[in-house]
């Protein structure tokens, strides 16, 4: 029974002798593969290559740090900085409640809706209310109860001269009135000028649909 019993231990040690050496010769094939040798450590000098995995994670950290430099360095697309403008309109009629409707609709859409009475209220909200103009635009009836309960058949082409003294001419302006008369000569020093009595025109032209 002992001389079995030291049989069955002399090959146990020679088993693990067996598996060292495997594993010695498995590491010794794994460092010559990656061109190291094992007894000649790689110079300070040479940086192993990392693995595709973490070579991938240090990429992405890299451009995740750079990215608001990159947002900085570039200006935002035409599109986008479009999209960001705020919708004005100045909406000027002697009677406002005739276009509440409307008026409720363009909020509820976002757009910026202001109201005036008279000219002079208009030129007023032009120059001192309206701080960021945007994409800005003005609809206005002709015939108004001006100040001091004064009657102008003309407001409308008056409010017209008060936009071009102050530059305004860029921006849009719908005259909605069932009144052509002089229109023609107005559409001459302001391009943007147009006119109609049409209630579809008007609202797409508040709505900026158009």
């Amino acid at each position: 029974m002992a001389k079995g019993s030291c049989t069955l231990k002399r090959q146990t040690k020679q088993e693990c002798r067996d598996s060292v050496a495997r594993h010695m010769t498995n590491v010794a094939g794994y460092l010559a593969t990656d061109h190291i040798h094992p007894l000649h450590p790689p110079s300070p000098t040479t940086t192993p290559p990392l693995p595709d995995c973490l070579a991938t994670r240090m990429s992405e950290h890299d451009a995740a740090a750079n990215l608001p430099k990159i947002l900085d360095d570039q200006a935002p697309p035409s599109y986008l900085a479009s999209a960001i403008k705020p919708r004005v309109v100045l909406w000027v009629d002697d009677n406002p409640e005739n276009n509440a409707k409307l008026i409720a609709e363009a909020k509820a859409a976002g757009i910026n809706v202001q109201t005036a009475k008279s000219t002079a209220a208009a030129c007023e909200l032009i120059d001192n209310g309206i701080k960021d103009w945007g994409d800005f635009r003005v609809i206005t009836d002709m015939h108004r109860i001006e100040g001091f309960g004064v009657e102008e058949p003309q407001a409308g082409l008056k409010l017209m001269g008060e936009l071009l003294t102050r530059r305004f001419a860029k921006y849009p302006i719908l005259l909605f009135t069932g009144t052509q008369a002089n229109v023609t000569m107005w559409q001459a020093k302001h391009p943007n000028l147009k006119s109609t009595i049409d209630y579809t025109v008007a609202r797409d032209f508040v709505l900026f649909n158009v």
